[in-house]
């Protein structure tokens, strides 16, 4: 067989193939291919994401809770709750001291602040916006947390005596809230330390994790966080997310959870979306957001009809 007649009877195979695929795809292959093989794959991928997330939220908090741990143990710090006021000078510089490091250490730690057991009145704070300094400017208090705080509950931040430390969302601050009891030198209650970190501490420490995409992420009321959710979305994808979190609150979940959204993007057209959720140990839920347009065919599609063209 000549040359020239086995490349024509190749290139009109390869044309007979390509209409066929085509056909097909209006005929409900594509259909069949995205529900049974493109979907699974991109969402168990998608799954594997959140995992990865859940698991680095969670060592970023441990790791946290383990040097606050470490920072009450001195015993100076006990000493601010002192009933009577009195405290020696060498105490409360070195309670300063440790704490004015700390702020340089963390950038993203906004402040600190020691409560009463009640959670009313605060022992020690590092927001200057705390303190009120007497007429005779001999004296320095301390607010009570409903002045400095009037969006948070004391009663909420307060670690009770026996309970492990835990942590807070602010989504309305843009801030975790880590709460732990203070114990003195005899394993006696005294009340409870507050650190309040930006969001932007976790969204640093995912950048610093190799296998991570995250950009950014959207704090959830004081359910968890979405992580990579646009700017123009998050006020109307919140309430979605909240809700969703929320009729799943009663159930433990140990796996990756699928659920689908429905809510006006920043196109001002309906969109939908899955929701894949984790419980990031005892730190909230983590999830990421898939659009629908994610997991279709149509590019690939139109790609062959092109192909077809040429």
């Amino acid at each position: 067989m000549r040359q020239s007649l086995k490349i024509s009877l190749s290139l009109l195979i390869s044309l007979a193939l390509f209409a066929g695929v085509a056909v097909l795809s209006f005929s409900g292959l594509f259909n069949y291919l995205q529900t049974a093989f493109f979907q699974p794959r991109v969402l168990a991928e998608r799954g594997q994401a959140v995992t990865r997330l859940a698991v680095a939220v969670e060592r970023y908090h441990l790791r946290n809770l383990e040097r606050i741990a470490s920072l009450l143990a001195e015993p100076f710090i006990a000493s601010a709750f002192s009933s009577t006021g009195q405290q020696s000078r060498e105490d409360i510089f070195n309670r300063g001291n440790l704490f004015g490091r700390l702020l340089e250490e963390y950038p993203y730690l906004q402040g600190v602040r020691l409560l009463d057991p009640d959670g009313r009145r605060i022992h020690f704070s590092t927001y200057r916006g705390d303190t009120q300094v007497a007429p005779d400017k001999q004296k320095v208090t301390y607010l009570n947390l409903a002045e400095a705080e009037k969006g948070l509950a004391g009663g909420e931040l307060a670690t009770p005596a026996g309970q492990a430390a835990r942590l807070l969302i602010d989504a309305t601050g843009g801030r975790l809230i880590y709460s732990q009891a203070v114990l003195d030198a005899g394993g006696a209650y005294r009340g409870s330390a507050l650190f309040f970190f930006l969001k932007k501490d976790l969204e640093a420490a995912l950048l610093r994790e190799p296998e991570q995409d995250i950009r950014e992420i959207a704090l959830i009321g004081r359910l968890g966080l979405v992580a990579n959710l646009a700017a123009a979305d998050r006020d109307i994808a919140a309430p979605a997310v909240s809700e969703s979190w929320r009729q799943r609150a009663a159930t433990e979940l140990s796996k990756v959870s699928k659920d689908t959204l429905v809510f006006e993007g920043a196109q001002q057209s309906k969109e939908k979306y899955i929701l894949l959720s984790l419980p990031a140990g005892r730190f909230g839920l983590v999830g990421l957001l898939v659009p629908n347009s994610a997991l279709e065919l149509k590019p690939l599609k139109w790609r062959l009809i092109w192909i077809q063209g040429k």
